[in-house]
């Protein structure tokens, strides 16, 4: 959950009076402003600042009640230049016996005092503080204070970059605030929760989340939230390395604040255009496009120093690193990415120390240092290789953690379905007469429902069989989903008397490789291949680890002479890709076999055997070649 943290002095509020003189706000409209503050759909940060800060020296004229509720709110609001100051005002207040009376004042303040505590990196005390904040929280049945600290705790998760337990936090917290019907923090969690599928790879689920919340502000015509989710939108591109679409939204993200700003009076902690430059700066200076890059941080930087909310120096000294790149300063930019990297590491943000290694790879190449270069690219194997083995990981406990919430929410949706027949039950016994056609509807209603609700369980299993069909290794499609494919694009290709061709290929000499070096670099190099060999097929084809070392590659309306000319340029760029690994750099090579589908051919197995047939003629004569099977039984070599 997003929450804006501002820096002022501390106030201690006393209650003197029971009614607030003439001319002060309304009990109702102090009342009302709390109740917006809990679910800001229509109130600004900024409004809902000044408010507090006009109550702040005359809360004491108020009711007891009401000058709990906004001690409760300036604990969140309040500046304070120093962090442990919000600590010791929750802490006061917490000894107050007034506050002792309310579980839900205790639990609100309690998750202040354990944010700050998390902001001070004092983590096992913040999620301790968090444990006795929810117990209260639910003693006081408050659904939107256990969203709050689910929320929270979820964000201290996803900073130490356990995605799968903030995913779990995130999506908890979200079914809360649903529950509660607070509109905003409904919408604004789905924040939360991109970010970290973003983090695990889950691109397309990501963008579904932001898709939903892009449309909910463009409906209610909410330009700043609209913004914040461009903002997202340009990270997602930017994970994957599409730096134009990035830039794109990052533009879009700066029109639609300074639309915004034109209109409205602009908080510092609101100047999203500073995080937008920053990024753009970010996605220009990999683009190699210094100048534009140098451009746009400046104008970041030129923003920054009037708001708290300043990101990490890492990001910029990274991109300070590349435009000295651009501008040949390479000493200069072998010290800011070592900057960079420090804080990287620190923060254990392994994905971003890769791309500050590459700046230094790059200077120390151009400063003729081959040897600094060849250790840090030595580095950069073993960072990548670090951050494929914690995929891995994140992956199978998101499949745990979907598999669960699946589970969960059967149960739940069971229960209540079981809950609301006997309702229904009941009533109808009561009353069989009068709500005979009522009854009829709501067990329509509730069918109806439930249908909605298989669906998407039927979804979701659709997902995880989609996991099931992908070799874990390569990414690829396995055997399984390669033979099924091939299945259904004969019988196309044979209705459509259209060609279809496969080639069928493995790594030459790997059994060497894995005795020399061990199964840890023959699984790079089986990586290696398969990145290299997809790159080079057409955006149609489908590549398949067939098996161990060897590979399929499926080529819709390609007749021989086609599929001859991919295969070869399959081979070339493998053969011409240096593999760099702990052991030394590695060249692989590959041989080759051609087939096309001829009219006798109805199952793909007779296909593949041929291709084969023509892969090992490739082994045969040489190795690192293309062989084509013209017919069955005959061949031509390449």
């Amino acid at each position: 959950m997003k929450k804006f943290w501002v820096v002022v002095f501390l106030c201690w509020i006393n209650p003197l009076f029971a009614e607030p003189s003439p001319g002060l706000p309304s009990e109702a409209e102090v009342q009302a402003l709390f109740e917006a503050i809990r679910d800001p759909v229509d109130l600004s940060f900024n409004d809902a600042f000044n408010d507090l800060s006009a109550l702040e020296p005359v809360i004491d004229q108020y009711p007891e009640d009401t000058q709990r509720m906004f001690q409760r709110n300036w604990c969140w609001y309040q500046y304070n230049e120093d962090l442990e100051d919000y600590i010791t005002y929750a802490d006061a207040l917490l000894a107050d016996p007034g506050i002792q009376q309310s579980n839900a004042a205790q639990a609100d303040l309690l998750s202040c005092k354990g944010y700050f505590l998390y902001l001070q990196s004092e983590t096992d005390d913040a999620l301790a503080t968090f444990d006795a904040a929810e117990e209260l929280a639910r003693s006081a049945n408050d659904t939107q204070l256990i969203a709050d600290i689910e929320a929270m705790r979820g964000e201290v998760y996803s900073y130490f970059g356990e995605s799968a337990q903030a995913l779990t936090r995130f999506r908890s917290a979200f079914e809360l605030y649903n529950d509660a019907g607070n509109v905003y923090f409904t919408n604004l969690i789905r924040s939360d929760i991109a970010r970290v599928l973003r983090r695990m790879g889950a691109f397309d689920d990501a963008q579904v989340y932001l898709d939903q919340q892009l449309a909910y502000y463009q409906q209610v015509d909410d330009v700043l939230s609209e913004a914040d989710v461009q903002i997202d939108y340009g990270l997602l591109f930017l994970d994957q390395q599409e730096y134009d679409n990035a830039v794109d939204r990052f533009n879009q993200a700066i029109d639609l604040f300074n639309d915004y700003a034109e209109r409205n009076e602009v908080h510092e902690l609101e100047r999203l255009d500073a995080s937008a430059l920053l990024y753009k700066a970010e996605a220009l200076a990999r683009m190699r496009r210094t100048q534009e890059a140098k451009a746009a941080l400046e104008a970041a930087l030129a923003i920054m120093p009037d708001s708290d909310e300043i990101p990490s120096s890492a990001p910029i000294n990274l991109v300070k690193a590349s435009i000295a790149n651009g501008e040949e300063r390479h000493l200069e930019a072998i010290s800011l990415a070592q900057d960079a990297m420090d804080t990287y590491d620190a923060e254990g943000n392994q994905r971003m120390m890769v791309y500050a290694l590459q700046e230094q790879v790059m200077a120390y190449e151009q400063l003729q240092d081959f040897e600094m270069a060849y250790r840090t690219l030595q580095t950069i194997t073993e960072t990548q290789e670090t951050l494929r083995r914690r995929s891995d990981n994140q992956l199978s406990q998101r499949m745990k953690v979907e598999y669960d919430l699946a589970q969960k929410e059967i149960e739940n949706q069971a229960l209540m379905f079981e809950n609301q027949r006997q309702e229904l039950k009941l009533t109808n016994q009561q009353r069989v007469r009068r709500w005979q056609t009522f009854g009829l509807l709501l067990g329509s209603l509730l069918v109806l429902i439930m249908g909605q609700r298989v669906m998407a369980q039927i979804k979701r299993a659709s997902h995880l069989k989609a996991l099931a069909m992908t070799d874990p290794l390569t990414e690829l499609a396995n055997r399984r989903a390669i033979e099924s494919l091939t299945e259904e694009t004969f019988s196309l290709a044979s209705i459509q008397n259209q060609p279809v061709s496969l080639l069928t290929f493995d790594i030459d000499h790997f059994k060497v490789i894995n005795d020399t070096h061990g199964h840890d670099i023959g699984d790079l190099t089986i990586q290696h291949v398969a990145q290299v060999a997809k790159a080079a097929l057409r955006t149609h084809d489908t590549l398949a680890r067939y098996g161990g070392e060897e590979f399929l590659a499926l080529l819709p309306g390609a007749d021989l002479q086609q599929a001859q000319q991919v295969a070869e340029r399959i081979c070339r760029s493998i053969a011409e890709a240096i593999l760099t690994t702990d052991a030394g750099p590695i060249s692989v090579t590959v041989s080759i076999g051609v087939a096309q589908r001829t009219r006798g051919e109805q199952s793909p197995g007779q296909t593949i055997r041929r291709a084969d047939q023509a892969m090992y003629s490739a082994k045969k004569n040489g190795r690192n070649q293309v062989v084509i099977q013209e017919s069955a039984g005959i061949d031509a070599r390449d």
